[in-house]
């Protein structure tokens, strides 16, 4: 299991696009979109805003550029994608286009008291 955590720059005038399109994306026509990321292997995600900040919560089978490589083959990936993109202050790609700069872990509980400390 692979677990990531990314930090992405939204313009301010598009945080409550970014949470409205998150919160209600169960109840919209964004709804293909849940079952995009999870089919492409992620058992988990979960989103969080900061201030004007979308924090990115990942698990996955796969390395994070393999994950997003294969939502990327998604239609409902390319429309959620459609709408969020432009709300970035910088762009990221959530396709497998471009290489992902998830944060660093430094300490996990479980895995140092197994003894070994993973990236992910």
């Amino acid at each position: 299991m692979y677990r990531y955590i990314m930090i992405y720059e939204l313009k301010p005038e598009h945080v409550d696009d970014y949470r409205k399109m998150h919160t209600e994306a169960h109840k919209s026509e964004f709804k293909d979109q849940l079952k995009a990321i999870r089919d492409a292997g992620s058992t988990q995600m979960m989103t969080f805003i900061f201030n004007n900040y979308s924090v990115l919560y990942v698990e996955c089978d796969a390395p994070i550029d393999e994950y997003f490589e294969k939502l990327g083959e998604y239609d409902a990936n390319t429309k959620w994608q459609n709408v969020t993109s432009p709300w970035f202050a910088t762009t990221p790609s959530f396709d497998g286009s471009d290489k992902q700069e998830p944060l660093e872990k430094i300490f996990d509980l479980e895995q140092q008291l197994e003894g070994e400390l993973k990236p992910y």
